[in-house]
């Protein structure tokens, strides 16, 4: 039996539907969106270094792992600035 969607869960969504966009776009397009992220939106994406739900920056489709250290701090194509692996966010989407 499915739960009813709660109006907090519905707002999450609808706030993470520009990422959602960006990363569809992305994929249209072969390959990353040309567009970088906002200066400084961590808070409009509610950012957070600790995960949520089990979700994590590094099982995220956006989240782009530190090339010299997969364990160091990334970048996201989404969220501005350094990227915690463990972190999280509403734009979290799963990788496939």
């Amino acid at each position: 039996m499915k739960r009813p969607v709660s109006r907090t869960d519905a707002i999450k969504s609808l706030a993470a539907l520009p990422a959602v966009a960006l990363g569809i776009a992305a994929t249209l397009s072969g390959g990353r969106a040309s567009a970088a992220p906002a200066a400084n939106n961590r808070a409009q994406f509610k950012y957070q270094d600790t995960p949520k739900n089990g979700q994590t920056c590094a099982a995220c489709r956006f989240y782009v792992p530190n090339k010299k250290n997969p364990k160091a701090n990334g970048t996201c194509t989404v969220v501005s600035g350094s990227i915690n692996p463990k972190g999280w966010c509403i734009a979290w989407a799963k990788k496939s």
